[in-house]
């Protein structure tokens, strides 16, 4: 992938549910059959055209491809499946504005306090927008800071009970408990990720 393509873009990685890249193949293939059929329109034919004629169409035709792709008419790349899933999931959530900065630790490499493990055994790699990867970072920092803070302070409280198990199992249940709800309050990247996907291929175009 040329640097040109890759400006204003990074890498992403999601874990997601088994059987999800079985569903993206299927319809990444739909879609380029769908483009290819596109494309074949006589308006889109450079032959008999000179250089700078052709040149103009070719541009035209990438201009309508990112159109439809940002408009989520034409899902043909897994870039544009999960862009779209995902710009749909914010606006679901209310989320599709500016937020301020989000701290360094917010974009750290280990898991967020609550983050879910397990469940997830595929992997998908994808590039975004670094704007749209930005925004989503800081919408699940900034909905979930509170209750980060309050995971922190939970495993402070109950660090050595836990490695010891020196408390009665009514207060192990108690404290796992408290755990699972203030855990429920955290949305971690990867939530938002899987989540558009999942939409990505739930309002995959239909024409």
């Amino acid at each position: 992938m040329s640097a040109m393509k890759d400006v204003g873009t990074v890498p992403v990685t999601a874990r997601v549910a088994y059987g999800t890249r079985c569903e993206l193949r299927e319809l990444l293939k739909r879609e380029r059959m769908r483009r290819a059929a596109l494309m074949a329109d006589p308006q889109w034919g450079t032959q008999r055209l000179s250089r700078g004629f052709a040149a103009e169409v070719r541009a035209a035709w990438r201009q309508k491809l990112a159109v439809m792709r940002n408009d989520g008419e034409l899902l043909d790349t897994l870039d544009a499946v999960v862009t779209f899933g995902v710009r749909q999931e914010l606006t679901e959530r209310g989320w599709d504005h500016p937020w301020p900065p989000y701290p360094p630790k917010a974009r750290n490499t280990g898991r967020w306090p609550g983050a879910k493990q397990g469940g997830y055994p595929e992997k998908l790699a994808f590039r975004l927008l670094a704007s749209l990867e930005n925004q989503v970072r800081a919408a699940c920092w900034h909905t979930s800071a509170s209750a980060i803070r309050e995971l922190h302070d939970w495993h402070e409280r109950h660090r050595l009970m836990l490695s010891k198990r020196r408390c009665s199992p009514t207060g192990l249940d108690d404290a796992l408990e408290m755990y699972g709800r203030l855990a429920a309050k955290v949305t971690t990247t990867g939530t938002i990720w899987r989540a558009g996907v999942r939409t990505g291929l739930l309002l995959q175009p239909n024409f």
